[in-house]
């Protein structure tokens, strides 16, 4: 889903950030960022894939920002339960708490992310009221089974991983500690797409060390977290 209510700046889905459509240029050919869907002929296009659904798969809504999205998804979502499909959604929860309501009776998995938690720092690097996500963090923690969430954390060393907002970080995980973590390093794989927007990516410069991920790793096991690394 196209639009973001954040800009972090370890993002590698830049043409996502906006909700409008893009213009770029990749490679000398000239293209588009964004295609609109009416919701029966994108729920059409989905189900193509079914028969490759194995083991309770199905359709997971990323962005960008999925939830913020709602009012349109809402339609697609009850159209792929007619049809007894999954759907997890990745979000990073910087919505208004309505959009998280009206998610629950359809989203049977969330893959939630945290970031940056001081209210200071979430507003300046991010963009995000931390107060809001923590609120809804705290909705979703318990309505939902927390067998049906997961814990995303991305590790930015000047950031995410940064001394205080680690034990922040460990602060919010302490209060939801049977729910799985996954750990992701950062990457470059959006450099490409930077370069097509005419967008200057510095980011990763000092922005990644293993040893710092591998130590929270190790702090997170020995503390009896269900946590890994996922590597890209």
């Amino acid at each position: 889903m196209k639009g973001c209510t954040l800009h972090c700046p370890w993002c590698s889905n830049p043409e996502n950030l906006k909700y409008h459509k893009e213009a770029y240029i990749k490679n000398g050919i000239k293209g588009i960022y964004g295609t609109f869907y009416e919701p029966e002929l994108l729920v059409t296009e989905l189900l193509k894939d079914k028969a490759y659904w194995n083991n309770g798969g199905g359709v997971t809504f990323s962005g960008g920002e999925a939830l913020s999205h709602i009012d349109y998804l809402e339609t697609v979502f009850k159209l792929l339960k007619k049809a007894n499909i999954n759907i997890a959604v990745e979000t990073a929860l910087y919505v208004n708490q309505e959009s998280v309501i009206r998610s629950l009776e359809y989203i049977d998995y969330y893959m939630i992310d945290l970031k940056i938690i001081d209210k200071k720092k979430c507003k300046e690097i991010l963009g995000g009221d931390s107060a809001l996500y923590c609120s809804n963090l705290d909705f979703i923690c318990n309505k939902v089974i927390h067998t049906n969430i997961v814990f995303r954390i991305p590790c930015a060393q000047l950031y995410t991983l940064e001394e205080t907002n680690r034990r922040q970080l460990i602060k919010v995980l302490s209060q939801y500690k049977d729910i799985r973590i996954e750990l992701f390093n950062l990457h470059d794989l959006g450099q490409s797409k930077y370069n097509s927007l005419n967008i200057n990516y510095e980011f990763l410069r000092g922005n990644f060390e293993e040893e710092t991920m591998m130590e929270f790793y190790e702090y997170l096991s020995e503390e009896g977290y269900n946590v890994k690394i996922n590597k890209i």
